[in-house]
């Protein structure tokens, strides 16, 4: 194989720092990212410095049960793009930065990189950068400035280089969200909304369901199994926009999913189906 590099992208670290530089905020979800637009500005400025070609972009973060949201998907979706998604626990991630350490010390002991690229900050990253240059691999941080130091000196220290490209670099591709006061009205329209859509994806699944898939659901209430939850916030996702943080709007999708399977497939949205409709696979 020729000689390639590759980046790796916390994206908890990205999104949070762009969000600074964006909104003037640290959290993420005040920015809509423009990721094929971001993506591809920086494989072209890590490409001119090193003049190798690109393995792949390697994309890292968080997700309830490791469930890809619609965002996630779009990322998902870009060329030469790998993403891997850990959990996100109490609002916390858990298990990226040892993602990211593993593929650094993977990539490099099979020799498919000699160089690399890592957009992060967090020490414990460190012990990635040390194994893969004991492998022969330069490994050089990329940072995103912002109003406070926001990666540790002990993994700069350790890293081959560090490159810091000015906010200007940056803010195109960090737009911020206007802030939402969402009338009463507008509020009871998008549970409306949710369990319509759910609704309508119960009646589709219903129709297409052998009766060996149906009596597997049935068995497994309250639980709707992790595939078809996940199909199923993705429906929704579609009509009512992002469910992150929107737990009322999923226990009512689910309810409303619950109710039309036990129905046989009839009926529009509203009421609950005598079981705990809230529960799913991805929150059990």
């Amino acid at each position: 194989m020729a000689d390639r590099y590759a980046i790796f992208v916390d994206a908890g670290y990205l999104l949070a720092a762009g969000a600074e530089l964006g909104a003037g905020v640290k959290n993420r979800a005040a920015i809509h990212c423009n990721y094929s637009e971001l993506v591809a500005a920086l494989t072209q400025e890590t490409g001119n410095d090193c003049g190798l070609p690109l393995l792949r972009v390697y994309w890292y973060d968080a997700a309830t049960q490791a469930i890809p949201t619609l965002e996630h998907l779009k990322v998902a979706e870009l060329s030469n793009v790998k993403l891997r998604l850990g959990r996100l626990t109490g609002g916390h991630q858990k298990g990226v930065d040892s993602m990211i350490v593993r593929d650094l010390m993977v990539l490099a002991r099979q020799r498919a990189m000699v160089t690399a690229y890592l957009v992060g900050g967090d020490e414990d990253l460190r012990e990635g950068v040390v194994a893969a240059q004991d492998e022969g691999v330069r490994v050089l941080t990329i940072g995103i400035p912002t109003a406070a130091t926001n990666q540790a000196l002990t993994l700069l220290r350790e890293a081959d280089g560090h490159i810091v490209r000015d906010a200007a670099f940056w803010r195109p591709y960090f737009a911020p969200v206007a802030p939402v006061r969402m009338p009463l009205q507008l509020g009871v329209a998008l549970e409306a909304a949710a369990e319509e859509g759910a609704a309508a994806f119960a009646r589709d699944w219903r129709a297409k369901a052998t009766a060996e898939d149906l009596q597997h659901l049935l068995g497994s209430r309250p639980i709707i199994p992790r595939m078809i939850d996940l199909q199923l916030l993705l429906h929704v996702e579609a009509t009512c926009g992002s469910l992150r943080d929107r737990d009322g709007i999923k226990r009512l999708a689910r309810a409303s999913f619950w109710r039309i399977v036990e129905e046989g497939g009839k009926g529009g949205p509203g009421g609950e189906a005598g079981v705990d409709v809230g529960a799913s696979s991805a929150e059990a």
